[in-house]
């Protein structure tokens, strides 16, 4: 852990280790950068949305689980057509999700890159969509999807949503 945060440049860093009875241990290391005090347990750390890994780690989890067999019906078991996978860098979200494709701008360029995005756009930040849209207004992209990196909230609704309906 010190070796990360010296090559990052971090001031602090709290790790908790847990399994399946609870917390098991915890590790705080460095100092607050604006009281210049040691941090320890109850040290407060200003970070940005951390919902977004665990979502992550939910998705990666929900399709392996139900590619393996080990998902449950009512626990994450997807309601697919017979033979149907969801594969996490194959599989179009527009193939699982109804009425996905409406969000988007009906302009063809726009509905063909719509049909490109897969789960795997959305957690590695390359769908081409903007950070924010306007309430009620379709989406419409800023580069086409797997060729850059850029944050996007609506990919993230897109994904969450296509999540919802499978299960």
């Amino acid at each position: 852990v010190l070796a990360t945060m010296f090559e990052g440049n971090i001031d602090g860093a709290a790790v908790a280790s847990f399994d399946v009875n609870g917390p098991t241990g915890e590790m705080v290391l460095g100092v607050d950068h604006q009281s210049k005090n040691d941090l320890t347990s109850n040290s407060i750390f200003r970070v940005a949305s951390l919902s977004k890994p665990v979502f992550a780690y939910l998705v990666l989890k929900l399709i392996a689980d139900n590619q393996s067999g080990k998902a449950l019906s009512g626990l994450g078991q997807f309601n697919l057509p017979k033979g149907e996978q969801f594969d996490l860098k194959k599989t179009p979200l527009h193939k699982i999700c109804p009425g996905f494709l409406s969000k988007f701008s009906q302009d063809d360029d726009t509905q063909d890159q719509a049909k490109k995005l897969t789960a795997w756009h959305v957690l590695s930040h390359t769908t081409g969509l903007p950070i924010k849209q306007q309430e009620g207004e379709l989406l419409k992209f800023q580069f086409e999807p797997g060729t850059e990196y850029g944050y996007s909230n609506s990919g993230i609704a897109l994904l969450q949503e296509t999540i919802d309906k499978v299960t």
